[in-house]
């Protein structure tokens, strides 16, 4: 929630943990472990009316992943690649977690 949403498998630490409150965006990275696979499921609520800024931003990462989910990658394709073509695609020079910054 607002600037931990940015932390990659955040884990809260009671002297920097912060109380969620009805405004902002919560970000909702979940999943687990099992014998037949790992699952990952991250989800985006707006606890309030988003900014104009954040809506721009949060458009352009939708559209980007519905064109990745279409685009056929050639072989070797890594993830850091992935991240590159969507803040590319994004028309973003900035790192794509700088695109999330401001989602959060």
């Amino acid at each position: 929630y607002q600037e931990n949403g940015a932390i990659v498998h955040y884990i809260p630490i009671k002297e920097s943990a912060v109380t969620v409150n009805p405004y902002g965006i919560l970000l909702v990275d979940s999943g687990g472990h099992y014998l037949d696979g790992t699952t990952d499921i991250t989800r985006t609520l707006a606890l309030s009316e988003p900014t104009a800024e954040q809506k721009h931003f949060f458009t352009l990462v939708l559209k980007g992943l519905i064109h990745l989910s279409q685009v056929i990658f050639p072989e070797g394709s890594t993830g850091a690649n992935l991240i590159a073509w969507l803040a590319n695609f994004c028309g973003r020079r900035d790192s794509i977690m700088d695109i999330v910054r401001v989602m959060v």
